[in-house]
């Protein structure tokens, strides 16, 4: 297998993001993924005003490509609901207008905005991208560089640098890179789309309710195109196992 001077395990927003950062540098990369995208993530789908920023820093015009896309919807800011039902309704910027102020954020689904960076990824004839491809081993050459094994024990590449953007989940993260999961301050995440809901803001706040059996979580509504909106939950990992 060719040996190339930088590999990125994993394409989602992390993986995807360094890998136009070092085209637009110049610098070659192999980007490897082990889905196919399009490919569905569990998220709550909210994109902030720092992704926008983000966004900006790889190439001006990419906040109005995201902004252009069917598959989202521009949010102006947040509703807080407590316990007891009362909503803070907090803008991302005072007194926006709609009709000439550009969005401080969006909702999107993360199969679309994962995708939608993908897309950008593929026009890059510095990335090196490759789908399907299940990285389940990883081991330092004598050189100092790493190599890249299949689950088959196959080398599907070398490289000089290694940058892991594989997920909450990594193997490389607990394994080698010695990042210990920590119960008391890991959070499980359930989400599901619902179409035709009603009584979305108009202005698409997002919707964070604190409710009192949740604490130190929260239950999140937030709006997407079409009538159909993200809702999960985020509660403390061991509140869910000793619930149930």
């Amino acid at each position: 297998m060719p040996h190339h001077d930088i590999c990125i395990l994993g394409a989602g927003p992390g993986g995807a993001t360094a890998a136009l950062h070092l085209a637009n540098a110049g610098q070659p990369c192999l980007l490897l993924d082990r889905a196919a995208f399009p490919r569905d993530k569990v998220c709550g789908d909210a994109l902030s005003g720092k992704v926008l920023m983000e966004l900006k820093r790889i190439d001006e015009a990419l906040p109005a490509r995201l902004g252009a896309l069917p598959t989202q919807v521009p949010s102006w800011g947040i509703d807080f609901f407590a316990p007891n039902g009362r909503r803070l309704a907090i803008p991302f910027k005072p007194k926006f207008d709609k009709a000439t102020d550009r969005p401080a954020g969006h909702v999107a689904k993360r199969m679309d905005f994962d995708n939608f960076l993908v897309e950008e990824v593929r026009q890059r004839p510095e990335i090196d991208f490759r789908e399907n491809v299940d990285v389940a081993r990883t081991e330092r050459t004598p050189a100092g560089g790493w190599q890249l094994f299949d689950k088959v024990g196959q080398e599907i590449a070398t490289c000089r640098l290694l940058l892991v953007a594989n997920g909450a989940q990594s193997a490389f993260a607990r394994q080698v890179a010695g990042h210990a999961l920590e119960p008391d301050h890991h959070c499980a995440g359930l989400r599901t789309y619902y179409r035709g809901v009603a009584g979305l803001s108009p202005d698409n706040f997002i919707e964070l309710h604190f409710i009192k059996e949740f604490l130190p979580g929260y239950l999140w509504v937030f709006p997407l195109p079409n009538g159909q909106a993200n809702v999960g939950v985020g509660m403390l990992s061991k509140t869910v196992a000793a619930k149930k």
